[in-house]
């Protein structure tokens, strides 16, 4: 996956991780159906809170992001970024398996809606006292330019 010459520049599999896989989806569920998910306005705007079509499980593979940049510089073709793009279900799937990997970071994800491709950004924080986790979603377009902290990470298929 992170074989190009653009992906090895700006992104790094982190050393020594479990395998991840991410649980089938039957194309009935969205993302933003489930109340502890707060989306911003982009989510809608960009026609992402629809059901995605049913997916297989999914193998999938933690990233350091090592330098500022946009997907569309770290994965500069429409074939690169199909093959590590997610639907939003998958998403939705992966952050309620891996909450506790994600908590106090931040998560990018990759999905693709129609023909366009936008990110994901996945923030987990603590809850209030006895609450569950607060789970933040920021949308962009995957021409947008991110700046990332040491503590983000990315997630692709594998």
């Amino acid at each position: 996956m992170a074989s190009t010459v653009n992906a090895q520049k700006f992104i790094q599999p982190i050393p020594g991780q479990d395998k991840l896989t991410i649980e089938p989806t039957s194309g009935r569920e969205k993302l933003a159906d489930d109340i502890t998910f707060k989306t911003d306005q982009n989510y809608k705007n960009y026609n992402l809170d629809q059901t995605s079509p049913a997916t297989p499980a999914t193998s999938a593979e933690m990233f350091i992001l090592k330098e500022d940049a946009s997907f569309d510089d770290v994965f500069p073709t429409d074939a690169a970024k199909e093959k590590v793009a997610f639907t939003t279900s998958q998403v939705k799937n992966a952050i309620l398996k891996y909450i506790v990997a994600l908590k106090n970071s931040t998560a990018f994800f990759l999905v693709k809606n129609g023909s366009k491709f936008y990110v994901l950004q996945v923030m987990v924080s603590e809850g209030v006292a006895g609450s569950p986790e607060n789970i933040k979603i920021e949308t962009w377009k995957s021409d947008d330019y991110l700046s990332f902290g040491q503590k983000d990470r990315f997630i692709a298929k594998k």
